[in-house]
């Protein structure tokens, strides 16, 4: 299957975790905005797995199938600096913690934006979920 996505669990994560590293106190966009209106955005956040994405990579689970694996549940998103430290202290960034800053950064986001979401039409919202997922880089 490989490191696949549905459109459906990118939307999700895209917009849960407000297009933020997760990261505690990161709080990096994963987009940055072409300097010279001329260049294209860039995509510096990236798909992070929580369970590792094969079974010898960090924080292996084997019995988990492929495709839980590219699930949402078992996805984070991170700036690409703090995806490659995930990664490459797996012991400091247990399966719990990552789960722990992924819940709380969404609660934080939902938090955040709660307040505003009444006034976004659901036009607004289909554009910015169809931007999500045309920019997001699938690692």
């Amino acid at each position: 299957m490989g490191r696949t996505y549905t459109q459906r669990t990118i939307k999700i994560l895209s917009m849960r975790s407000g297009g933020l590293c997760a990261y505690p106190n990161c709080n990096q966009h994963l987009i940055t905005e072409a300097s010279n209106g001329i260049d294209p955005d860039v995509v510096i956040g990236e798909i992070a797995h929580i369970f590792a994405y094969s079974d010898g990579g960090p924080r292996p689970n084997p019995s988990q199938t492929q495709e839980d694996r590219n699930d949402y549940e078992n996805l984070i998103f991170l700036c690409r600096n703090h995806h490659i430290i995930v990664d490459q202290q797996d012991v400091a960034h247990s399966v719990e913690t990552l789960l722990k800053w992924k819940v709380a950064h969404e609660k934080r986001v939902a938090t955040s934006v709660g307040d505003k979401v009444p006034e976004v039409t659901s036009a607004e919202l289909e554009i910015v979920a169809k931007a999500s997922v045309s920019r997001v880089l699938c690692k």
